[in-house]
């Protein structure tokens, strides 16, 4: 792995970002846990009442628990116990640090970050049109929510992973792999830790009732396609000096996205080449290109301030 400049900083987890950037990842799974547990511990003499007759409350309650604890842990835990990225004393210090707080020009990162979920869309189509059988289906987002779909409550809890995910992934881990690796590096490792993360989505499929090799096979195809995407979320960070771009980008694609993959693909192979391809491999290329040329930059390597 190609190396920068000697890299000095107080704390195990900067000075082995790569070990950082995991044990950032299994607290955030562990905070997810927590959420949830405490909820149904809040709840317990409730909590069927809730399920059964106040479906929408219950959905909504659980979305606050699940916000709270990954705000407490990304906001506070983090930068104050962990340190990461960097030692700061202040949260404007962490906001600026991680890129939280550069809104400007706010046009072009929301245009950015639109204009790269339509390619997103566009590609998804196109394959879900010619390896399978595409569903137009608008009440996957508009019904309201039940046990057979979230419906209008995607637009809710997806804003969870939209705004988490990239603050630890982009915003924490991303600099710190960045003051010790090349940013082409860093791309590529913070990409492979964020496809890592979504190996924990075995855990809610585990007792799903579905074939365990149906369940390796979707789990597996999202680590792979969610590693691609990353590589667009870290390139789309560095070439824009914010955030904003991949939260609009991350958050489009886990809520209005699901209009484009209700496809139907009996063969699984095919499922698979759709997955990886349609929805990581080809769309990430096309948006690291249209990032590049919509963002104008005197010198790459100097995007990410080395300090």
């Amino acid at each position: 792995v190609d190396k920068m400049p000697k890299y000095e900083t107080g704390g195990l987890l900067r000075n082995k970002p790569i070990l950082g950037g995991v044990v950032l990842t299994i607290l955030h799974i562990i905070f997810l846990f927590l959420a949830g547990l405490t909820f149904e511990l809040v709840f317990l003499s409730v909590l069927n009442t809730l399920i059964l007759n106040y479906f929408i409350l219950y959905l909504f309650l659980n979305f606050f628990f699940q916000f709270g604890f990954l705000a407490l842990f990304l906001l506070f835990i983090v930068p104050k116990g962990m340190k990461l990225p960097d030692l700061t004393f202040s949260f404007k210090d962490y906001a600026e640090k991680i890129r939280l707080s550069t809104l400007k020009p706010i046009m072009r990162n929301i245009l950015i970050g639109v204009g790269s979920f339509i390619i997103f869309c566009i590609i998804v189509l196109i394959g879900a049109v010619t390896l399978g059988n595409y569903v137009f289906s608008p009440e996957i987002l508009f019904r309201n929510p039940s046990f057979a779909g979230l419906g209008w409550f995607l637009f809710v809890i997806m804003l969870i992973p939209g705004i988490w995910e990239e603050i630890a992934y982009r915003g924490v881990i991303f600099p710190m792999l960045s003051k010790k690796y090349s940013l082409k590096t860093s791309i590529i490792i913070s990409s492979l830790i964020f496809g890592f993360a979504h190996s924990f989505n075995i855990l809610n499929l585990i007792f799903s009732g579905l074939d365990f090799f149906i369940i390796l096979f979707y789990v597996g195809a999202q680590i792979i396609y969610a590693t691609f995407l990353g590589v667009a979320f870290a390139y789309m960070y560095i070439k824009t000096k914010s955030l904003i771009p991949g939260i609009i980008l991350h958050y489009l694609i886990d809520s209005v996205g699901q209009l484009f993959l209700n496809t139907l693909i009996s063969d699984i192979f095919l499922e698979g080449i759709f997955l990886i391809c349609f929805v990581g491999v080809i769309p990430a290329i096309l948006i690291v290109i249209f990032v590049k040329f919509a963002v104008k930059t005197e010198n790459e390597d100097d995007l990410i301030t080395r300090s």
